[in-house]
């Protein structure tokens, strides 16, 4: 008898009721869902997705076209075993006389927010439903997901260079930083790329080769060049701004781990779990690049690829840097909020060039209620003149950890050939109003919605709570292919259309940054782009014409933003290798450069637009800890004063005012300010005094001996007067706190013009809920609240970036707060 009370014959039994049951199913059920299996209620629990009996009846349809025995054998699902512990020899053996195939020994366990851990296997079709009815199996899905990469010099705007030119021992490019890109394959031969630390081709795994050459998309070798390009080819270079095309840390080492097939680059679920296990485990990368992405069921960073990825940076400590997708722009988006009892009005959906016998109209319909709960949501189909549509079928719902459910239906016949027009409407049978989603979910973009919402679309695993994500924004206005020719692109303040958007679902702020991923120049894959095109870079900018001197292509993607941070990431590893991985996530956040009238954190921007240049309030050289910055109204002036320890390296600070109606800050002393006011044992006290009554915004400026800088800040300063002329606020607002950086106590003020219901929250940088400071009904006016540093609980947090948003009514505002210990 085996652990769990089940031998052989118990077990032989189950595959027998199992294959009865759909046996059973297969002559009861009309021959137009004849192919559709249903999850039995009683283990409806247990069911991970939907996407899972998707997948099953899938197989289960390829099979009977293949009529045999030898066909069913040949045609195995992977899926994911969850389990609340990991299996024990007597369950392993259980499931290996099942004809159960355990990819590896090894046990994703649960971490925050993933409360059960999983194997990875491979199964028969027919024999799901007996795996879910095994005791010890909590819950069973899909790992056949599909992702493709998020992609169709950045050095220079995100001022590379200057950490270049300050780092230790001479120089900070990255070196002794080990970095694994994920990718689809590598032109090894390209002069540009650094010497390979270690190789492995994973794409056709469990198979595994060191060969990661590939001849389906250049896409590997450009991620690459971006984050760890030499640029030797481009020595001298004069076009395109100039300069070489170097990848951000051209002095890391790379770990090449290749993921994308060789037919069209996409890659598999268990293979990116695989790599990304074997980069921490077998070749000790500081770093982990991602630039793949796919919806998955949830979109609420409750994947099985989303819990891995948490599982390493918080078991292992490395940073996993991951694309937004692309997916933005695509129209495959919809959300409504639908009343209690109630339906939406018709929802147009249009078809565009679909292929004869080729697509269909599927859709995900996702909801966030919260845990245990179950609002009744579905989705009603109808044609071009609005009549409904009766054979469309319907998977179970299903829901996740983290309380999103979500239902995928399919409208059976194949769409006709060509463009044709077709209406839904979500129809909400609960007690409660609901927001709820819709995706397309046939993912060939030929299928788009008439008002889409390109909110909510960024990609699994970049949803997960710990990856850190990236969206991409222009680039530069310009650039000039190989044959002279000039092509208009986007700044650096302008948005990309395509980059995937946040929140998740369950509106955890999300991306984290954008990084330019329009018009990228990098490494050309001379395998795969042998055939002259606009997209070649001339090596120099002297010989336009010549595709002999044209070692470089033109991307674009979120996949390009992210190596441009995965490198910044190694440059901050280069200089301080000591660090955590939040820690290296806090220190490219506080590199955001915020643009003018943007809400961090914001669904398309995050906390900014990466540069290396905006100022490290925790970074070496300067190495200078200012521990209190303030400004407070004294008579006819502003008093700024500021607080600091351990000052080396150090040349003095400026001070810069920004009126609030204004667009940019200005400096306003003369002079470096080197003498401070007050010198204690904990350290110095400056002050400085501006003669200003009206309402102004000061940053501080802390300067080295090298000319590079350092800023704290923004703060507010309005006056009493001015409060006594008004006493009450005509809108909304909510103040940078004060002081900022902050030990150990900080000040949060906001307006109010009517009594109004409102939250007052602090949130990390991972948009986990630390703190709820204020909830309920306040009364009109000015408020203010100190914020301790601490939890819920009361205990202290860690040094670092955090986020107060306050909420009342529609209005939502946010700012961010730095904690220094």
């Amino acid at each position: 008898m085996t652990r769990n009370g089940m031998g052989a014959n118990g077990i032989a039994g189950i595959l027998r009721v199992a294959l009865l049951a759909i046996i059973f199913i297969f002559i009861l059920m009309p021959s137009s869902t004849s192919n559709d299996i249903r999850c039995p209620a009683h283990l409806s629990h247990k069911l991970g997705s939907g996407y899972l009996e998707r997948d099953i009846n899938s197989k289960m349809r390829s099979i009977e076209q293949r009529s045999g025995q030898r066909a069913a054998c040949a045609e195995m699902q992977r899926v994911l075993i969850y389990t609340d512990q990991p299996l024990s020899t007597a369950q392993t053996n259980t499931l290996a006389k099942m004809g159960v195939r355990l990819h590896r020994e090894q046990w994703t366990p649960p971490v925050a927010q993933h409360p059960l851990g999983y194997h990875m296997a491979e199964i028969h079709p027919e024999q799901w439903i007996a795996l879910l009815s095994l005791d010890f199996v909590k819950k069973v899905d899909t790992a056949e997901l599909i992702y493709a990469p998020q992609g169709n010099s950045a050095v220079h705007v995100i001022e590379a260079n200057v950490l270049w030119a300050r780092g230790y021992n001479g120089a900070a490019d990255g070196s002794s930083v080990k970095v694994a890109i994920l990718d689809a394959g590598l032109d090894v031969d390209h002069p540009d790329l650094p010497p390979i630390l270690a190789q492995k081709d994973y794409s056709s795994y469990p198979t595994l080769d060191d060969d990661i050459r590939t001849f389906a998309t250049g896409h590997g070798s450009h991620v690459t060049g971006l984050a760890l390009g030499r640029g030797l080819m481009s020595q001298g270079n004069t076009g395109n701004s100039g300069g070489a095309y170097s990848g951000v840390a051209p002095g890391a080492d790379l770990i090449f781990l290749k993921i994308g097939d060789d037919e069209d680059g996409t890659a598999r679920s268990n293979v990116i779990y695989t790599a990304l296990e074997d980069a921490v485990t077998l070749y000790d990368a500081d770093v982990i690049n991602l630039s793949y992405g796919s919806w998955d069921a949830y979109h609420d960073g409750s994947g099985f690829l989303d819990q891995h990825i948490d599982y390493i940076v918080q078991n292992y400590d490395v940073p996993v840097i991951v694309a937004a997708g692309n997916y933005g722009g695509s129209k495959r988006h919809y959300s409504e909020t639908v009343p209690a009892f109630s339906e939406s009005d018709y929802i147009q959906v249009n078809v565009a060039n679909a292929q004869s016998n080729t697509h269909l109209l599927k859709f995900n319909l996702v909801w966030f209620d919260g845990t245990d709960v179950h609002n009744n949501i579905t989705l009603n189909y109808y044609d071009a003149n609005r009549n409904i549509l009766t054979d469309v079928r319907y998977f179970s719902q299903a829901e996740s950890p983290h309380g999103t459910e979500h239902r995928v239906s399919y409208y059976n016949p194949y769409l006709p050939a060509g463009n044709s027009t077709y209406f839904v409407k979500i129809v909400n049978n609960s007690d409660q109003d609901q927001l709820v989603h819709i995706y397309e979910d046939d993912n060939e973009g030929r299928v788009t919605f008439e008002q889409p919402d390109s909110r909510y679309t960024i990609t699994s695993p970049s949803t997960a709570s710990h990856a850190f994500t990236v969206g991409a924004c222009g680039n530069r206005s310009e650039w000039t292919d190989y044959l002279g020719q000039i092509h208009s692109s986007y700044t650096s303040d302008t948005h990309c259309s395509f980059s995937g958007n946040g929140p998740r679902v369950d509106e955890l702020e999300k991306p984290h940054i954008n990084a330019p991923g329009r018009d990228l120049i990098s490494i050309r894959d001379r395998n795969v782009y042998s055939t002259p095109s606009s997209a070649w870079i001339d090596n120099d900018g002297l010989n336009y014409g010549d595709a002999g001197d044209a070692d470089y292509v033109i991307m674009s993607g979120t996949s390009m933003a992210t190596p441009v941070v995965t490198g910044a990431a190694a440059l901050i590893l280069d200089e301080h290798p000591d660090y955590s991985a939040d820690q290296v996530y806090n220190a490219l956040v506080q590199f955001a450069d915020i643009l003018d009238g943007i809400d961090i954190p914001d669904v398309s921007w995050g906390y900014g637009v990466l540069d290396l240049d905006e100022d490290d309030s925790e970074g070496d050289p300067i190495a200078v800890d200012v521990t209190a910055f303030m400004a407070y109204a004294a008579g006819d002036s502003v008093i700024i004063e500021w607080h600091t320890t351990n000052e080396t390296h150090h040349a003095g600070y400026n001070v810069w005012r920004r009126d609030v109606s204004a667009d940019s800050f200005v400096k306003i002393n003369l002079s470096l300010i080197s003498t401070a006011h007050e010198l204690k044992a904990s350290g110095s006290i400056y002050k400085f005094i501006d003669k200003v009554t009206r309402p102004v915004e000061y940053k501080l400026q802390a300067v080295s001996l090298d000319g590079s800088s350092f800023f704290y800040g923004p703060i507010m300063v309005t006056f009493e007067s001015q409060i006594k002329a008004t006493p009450m606020p005509s809108s909304i607002s909510l103040q940078q706190n004060y002081p900022n950086p902050f030990n150990p106590s900080t000040t949060i003020s906001f307006t109010l013009p009517s009594p109004s219901e409102m939250t007052l929250i602090v949130f990390d940088m991972h948009g986990t809920r630390i703190k709820t400071l204020m909830h309920g009904r306040q009364s009109a006016g000015s408020h203010a609240i100190t914020w301790d540093g601490s939890d819920q609980n009361g205990a202290s947090v860690a040094s670092g970036i955090y986020v107060v948003r306050l909420k009342a009514g529609d209005f939502v505002r946010t700012r961010r707060m730095t904690l220094v210990r």
